[in-house]
């Protein structure tokens, strides 16, 4: 298919929206080639030109008050979490609506999902009670069974609704559903005395949360609440998008590029495969060419959105691999972004033993190779690619700044043992590997070249340094055979260790200024630099020679660790 370009696959005659789009649990969808060589490269769809993203796949974002009771009542496969709480007022991010309080919604939160409170109020003097039902975004309010206050028009900031009721001394039960559709989410039940009173809730207006301790004599919340908070779980959603050229002509040389994202998951998705499966079985037609789109490359975004993989593909070259044409507009736009919460994707070879290297990504010439982003973003790998080269592993076609960038996380692994695993991270504009942003640590980086050509035997400099550490506990290297990396031909340090975050870092076992048999002199500017009131790092068993300047180099950083080490 040709979608977002004229017949000839040559111009753009453009979709206003995306390309594709698959929302709400779509399963075993296959887009493009199924590799079974039979008319696989007559199977590809160009898809190009759209105004917003080339394919958008969404696990989840069936949101009304009909979909939450079902969600709740197990139609929908979901997880749950629980807590009790003396006040019904609970927060996520976002506006924090009238009240101070702001338990904490249990779970992992995010986007779409439901959250179901319920207790008991106690009536001391029989009359009548305003309600207010403050949600972000829509949300039920039933006592007795009854519904008196009802939202369900969808995503909004946090707003309130107003009902009354006339309630009978003695104890009465409630139950708040609410639902998250999309960024912050808040959720508050408030009580005044008598009826047809609204805005403002406030105590000066006679409101009160329900619970609070200052409670009207004549009504308040008896005990706790018990809130539960239900997340769709889409499951595997067995999805292929295999073998297409997205935001390139149908030669795969000119630039046709979709307005945002080339491949978009989001919102719960899980079990999709963008490029080849690693089967055996066509991989070496699977790959997508996903070129000059206005955003990402590949966004994998939002909580819940796990166990994707990015495989085979060429992300940011031409068809050939040694052309740039990049992905993104802004400069942190990158070829594969990993943010908002999602978890244990990845990107590049499983290191199986079957087709590894046809599970190769190039992703080059964008403005960030890999960004793995914001604090939740854990355990994702990136395995055997390479990144800020050609093709071949041999020229440099940098992405304009990071290779790679880790934000705010933990658990993530850059590369691995096997030879397979290997990342070539060289010729970026930036650092080779820069890790930053409070939080981010226990990421692992081993068995790469960073600063190299494929071989090892020759500099494809990243123009910043090798690996720059700007955060606390990471490990560069490892003590075992295959978890050295070779950090050489940098233009900066092979490793900088900058700032009074970086504590606990350490780096072992690397060759780092020299080919991959440590007999030949391939230089950083410094081999390893600790500055900036760095403290409390081990720099241990490495080979560090080759350097333009200093072997290692400390300056205002007390209190680190140096042993073991081979220095010139």
């Amino acid at each position: 298919n040709f979608i977002g370009v004229n017949a000839a696959g040559t111009a753009a005659l453009a979709n206003g929206g995306n390309g594709i789009y698959a929302p709400n649990r779509v399963t075993n969808l296959r887009i493009g080639t199924n590799g079974d060589g039979v008319a696989d490269v007559e199977e590809r769809n160009i898809i190009s030109g759209n105004g917003s993203n080339g394919i958008v796949v969404d696990g989840w974002t069936n949101m009304r008050l009909t979909t939450s009771d079902h969600i709740i009542a197990g139609d929908v496969p979901r997880t749950t979490a629980s807590v009790s709480a003396p006040q019904v007022d609970f927060y996520d991010s976002g506006n924090v609506g009238s009240w101070g309080v702001n338990h904490m919604i249990p779970g992992e939160r995010g986007d779409y999902y439901v959250l179901q409170a319920t207790g008991t109020i106690q009536v001391n003097t029989a009359g009548t009670y305003s309600f207010a039902l403050g949600s972000d975004n829509g949300g039920r309010l039933r006592i007795d069974g009854s519904d008196v206050i009802v939202y369900d028009l969808g995503n909004r900031p946090f707003a309130e609704n107003f009902g009354q009721v006339t309630l009978s001394a003695g104890s009465h039960t409630f139950e708040l559903v609410g639902y998250e559709q999309s960024g912050g989410a808040s959720f508050e039940v408030s009580v005044a005395v008598g009826g047809g009173i609204s805005a403002p809730v406030t105590e000066t207006n006679g409101w009160r949360v329900l619970g609070a301790t200052n409670a009207h004599p004549q009504i308040a919340l008896a005990g706790d609440v018990t809130a539960t908070a239900y997340y769709p779980d889409p499951g595997d959603l067995q999805m292929k998008i295999a073998g297409n050229y997205i935001g390139t002509d149908v030669t795969g040389t000119a630039a046709l590029g979709n307005g945002q994202q080339g491949v978009y998951l989001r919102y719960r998705t899980e079990g999709v495969v963008v490029g080849t499966d690693g089967d055996g079985l066509g991989d070496a037609v699977e790959g997508n060419l996903i070129a000059n789109n206005g955003g990402d490359g590949v966004l994998i975004s939002h909580v819940g959105t796990n166990y994707n993989r990015v495989a085979g593909n060429l992300i940011g070259t031409d068809v050939s691999g040694t052309i740039a044409m990049g992905n993104g507009s802004r400069f942190n736009d990158g070829g594969v972004v990993i943010n908002n919460g999602a978890k244990s994707n990845l990107v590049g070879t499983n290191v199986d033993g079957i087709s590894d290297q046809l599970e190769r990504n190039v992703i080059s010439a964008n403005p960030r190779g890999v960004v793995i982003d914001y604090a939740g973003t854990d355990n994702n790998t990136i395995a055997g690619n390479y990144i800020g080269t050609d093709i071949t592993g041999t020229s440099a076609i940098g992405n304009d700044s990071h290779g790679v960038v880790i934000w705010q996380n933990i658990g993530n692994i850059i590369g691995g043992t096997e030879s397979a695993a290997r990342n070539i991270i060289s010729g970026n504009l930036g650092a080779g590997v820069w890790m930053g942003g409070s939080g981010a640590t226990a990421n692992t980086v081993q068995g790469n070249r960073i600063g190299t050509d494929a071989s090892g035997t020759f500099a494809v400099p990243n123009s910043s340094a090798g690996v720059t550490l700007t955060v606390p506990g990471n490990l560069i290297g490892g003590a075992l055979p295959g978890e050295e990396n070779l950090i050489s031909g940098n233009l900066q340090a092979g490793v900088l260790i900058s700032g009074s975050a970086a504590q606990n870092n350490v780096i072992q076992g690397n060759r780092i200024g020299t080919d991959t048999t440590g007999t030949a002199a391939i230089g950083n500017g410094t081999g390893v630099s600790v500055v900036s009131s760095a403290s409390s790092n081990d720099i241990d068993s490495n080979l560090i020679s080759g350097k333009v300047g200093d072997g290692i180099a400390i300056s205002d950083a007390d209190n680190n660790s140096i042993s073991r080490n081979l220095v010139g």
